[in-house]
């Protein structure tokens, strides 16, 4: 109903969905985003509020879901007209905005009623309807006792006999859940596996007879009781307070298990084993554990492919409770203080705390997203500290010289990227030597060599460098746990120097270095960095002219010029999955056939902006005239192909007919000289893989075919460009 309401009325602009807390709001509209989703002709974002809402928050979440920059501009109104501007240029834009807890002026988050934009929120509440003057408003109910039921033996799964007996026990389970489907799912997976009828028994008993106490909201007190009554049936310590650990996290937080993981070992929760390894083997369990009796949910993340968990809020909420009770932290969510740990928001038991620098045995310090100016005072006394994460810190502007040295058993270091201003030495980083993890920027390029000399020992595992302050990774990208990013290094030639101790390295963007000529040398081809790059991204490079420099570079053991063909090793390149090149305006071809036939992994080619290109693979001349006929299958797993704004482009390989089988979609956009569509073979039917061919109209009734039959073959699958859904820049491809 929801959908049908979004794309066939114009008049109905706002939707407010209403229930109360773990009712199925927020799976609800999950269902409509991602139908939306699939269709074309909408733009659909998804945003979260929460309880610590604010303009400024939910105006950076619109930005990022739109890849708008607002880095530079801190004044809220200015921003919203950015944003209004913004949201005016998508196509049937439409917002959804989960969990709002308190209404607010649209207009102030750039959102201009009237202009086409169309808004679905989830609250708790019907006031915060009316006060949004939503056009709409539905109440998500409670399941009826049929439902109720058919949800939990779902949930329970065939593995869970239910003789007679117990399922009278578990009939009268679910009517203590209320209707609620979160506690129907969590007591459900509190009960998977048991057989026996005194155990279903002791569990009824148990739910009736827990108590809250929240006095003052009754409506909530069955649901807490409910939910309690599973953190209760974890029958070890060490769940439970790895439980209440996860809500340290923020609401709606996807919490890396790796991250996790880590802060359990570091915290004790984990106790010592034979080898860091057993210990994320049983920090895994556990959370396995937890996530089969629904206090948390699992999800892999789409970019990167990495586990996370996550908290429900009102499963948070009633962790926070206990926590506050029982355990031994307490919880701040999304709090900015310059002086963190005298504010007066926290409770009077944190303000008896002693002075940071008299916490010797502190081991872990996050203060991520937090608005500090400067580090607090005795950060250098902190010699147990295992884990100090500074990220988000954008308002800190230094780090003292000689800090971070005292603090000699750092395993994990989180300083700020991206839009930071904090800059390390080489030296300093080089001289923690037990660190596992890094994140951090450095002063320049000569800094990263430094710290990257010191590798010869160890490195690392998981590493996040950058050099410079431009930053253009698609977005995502840099979250890889081994990249690089340097930009705005005047004297840098070719990578060769920087990157030979980097073996390990993922992903790789170089942008805005004005002298780089070329990637690498004959010699470092051969190294293990170009083995093993997963994600390449060349950006605005005034010189760059060729991928290979054909003589070897002056950090190799000489400098001589080749004499022979410049041919890769086999497996140069061999794990690259997404290239990208844009605003190389020199470069007249990219690659050369044996290193194209090496890119047997490559899923993602994107070629931007590139004045001067002219052929996207190079073939030597004497074997052009030999082998003008014959047929290559090449770039076996290539899904995505983005050729945009070339206007020299007269072909993907001119004395080959290169055929790719795996294609899904194709944008060409910008590239007058380009008389054919590349990599299709005309003689046989198109890849089943085939999605999409984006083109403009004028450019598709142009190009040739050689087969009179092609062009009506592949017209299902034209999607043609216009000025309105044409991309604007790089990342939108």
């Amino acid at each position: 109903m929801i959908r049908e309401f979004i794309i066939g009325n114009n008049d109905i602009l706002c939707i407010g969905i209403y229930g109360m807390g773990g009712v199925g709001k927020t799976t609800l509209v999950t269902h409509v985003y991602n139908e939306l989703l699939n269709h074309l002709n909408f733009s659909v974002f998804w945003m979260v509020a929460s309880q610590n809402f604010s303009i400024l928050k939910l105006q950076n979440d619109i930005a990022e879901a739109m890849n708008v920059d607002l880095k530079d501009e801190e004044d809220v109104s200015r921003r919203a007209t950015i944003l209004a501007e913004a949201l005016k240029k998508r196509e049937s834009p439409i917002l959804i905005l989960d969990d709002l807890w308190n209404d607010f002026p649209l207009e102030n988050a750039g959102i201009v009623r009237g202009s086409g934009c169309k808004l679905v929120f989830t609250t708790r509440s019907l006031k915060v309807c009316h006060r949004m003057d939503s056009h709409m408003q539905i109440k998500v109910e409670t399941l009826s006792n049929e439902e109720s039921w058919a949800l939990f033996t779902q949930k329970l799964g065939t593995g869970t006999p239910l003789t007679p007996q117990i399922k009278e026990i578990a009939k009268s389970l679910v009517e203590e859940c209320d209707g609620l489907p979160l506690g129907i799912i969590t007591v459900a997976g509190s009960m998977r596996g048991v057989d026996d009828i005194c155990e279903w028994s002791n569990a009824l008993e148990t739910l009736r007879q827990a108590t809250w106490g929240h006095d003052e909201d009754m409506q909530f007190d069955k649901v807490f009781r409910v939910l309690r009554y599973s953190y209760d049936m974890l029958k070890s310590q060490t769940l439970q307070e790895c439980f209440l650990y996860c809500s340290l996290y923020p609401e709606d937080h996807e919490i890396e298990r790796d991250e996790l993981i880590a802060y359990f070992i570091d915290e004790g929760l984990i106790g010592r084993m034979g080898s860091r390894q057993a210990e994320f083997n049983r920090g895994h369990t556990i959370l396995n554990v937890l996530e089969n009796v629904c206090l948390l949910h699992g999800g892999i993340e789409n970019f990167e492919k990495r586990r996370y968990v996550k908290m429900h809020d009102l499963i948070r909420d009633m962790a926070l409770q206990i926590a506050k009770k029982n355990s031994r932290f307490l919880v701040k969510a999304a709090f900015e203080s310059v002086n963190v740990l005298d504010s007066e928001i926290w409770s009077e038991e944190l303000m008896k705390i002693c002075p940071l620098s008299d916490l010797r045995a502190l081991k872990r310090l996050d203060l991520s997203g937090s608005g500090i100016t400067e580090l607090p005072e005795g950060m250098d006394r902190l010699t147990n500290l295992r884990d100090l994460s500074l990220s988000g810190t954008h308002k800190l502007q230094m780090i003292p010289e000689g800090v971070l040295r005292c603090l000699c058993n750092l395993q994990r270091l989180k300083l700020p990227i991206f839009h930071g201003n904090v800059k390390v030495r080489g030296i300093e980083i080089a001289s923690l030597r037990k660190l596992e993890l890094f994140q951090g920027k450095f002063y320049n390029i000569n800094e990263l060599h430094v710290y990257l000399s010191s590798w010869e020992k160890s490195s690392p595992g998981e590493y996040r460098l950058q050099v410079g302050d431009s930053l253009h990774s698609p977005k995502g990208n840099f979250e890889m746990e081994k990249s690089l990013q340097i930009s705005d290094c005047q004297d840098l030639n070719v990578l060769c120097d920087s990157l030979k101790k980097a073996s390990d390295l993922r992903l790789c963007t170089v942008s805005d270095c004005p002298q780089m000529t070329h990637l690498f040398c004959l010699a470092c081809y051969s190294r293990p960095l170009a083995q093993r790059l997963e994600v390449l991204n060349l950006v605005c490079m005034n010189s760059f002219h060729e991928m290979l420099l054909t003589r070897k570079c002056a950090s190799s053991s000489s400098a001589e010029a080749l004499t022979t063909d410049p041919a890769p090793q086999a497996n140069t390149f061999s794990y690259l999955k997404e290239f990208r090149i844009q605003h190389c305006h020199k470069i007249k071809k990219l690659f050369t056939l044996p290193l194209l036939s090496n890119l047997q992994n490559l899923e993602r080619f994107h070629v931007c902006y590139g004045q001067q290109l002219v052929e996207i693979v190079q073939v030597p001349d004497e074997d052009q005239e030999a082998t003008s006929s014959i047929i290559v299958n090449t770039l076996p797993k290539l899904k995505i192909l983005n050729l945009f704004r070339l206007p020299q482009l007269k072909s993907f390989c001119s004395s080959r007919k290169l055929v790719c089988e795996s294609l899904k979609e194709i944008h060409i956009e910008g590239c007058p000289n380009l008389d054919r569509l590349p990599l299709f073979r005309e003689d046989s039917p198109p890849p089943t893989s085939l999605e999409r061919i984006s083109v403009s109209r004028e450019w598709w009734e142009t190009i040739k075919f050689d087969h009179p039959n092609t062009k009506d073959v592949l017209t299902p699958f034209l999607l043609t460009l216009d000025d309105s859904n044409s991309p604007d820049d790089f990342d939108d491809w």
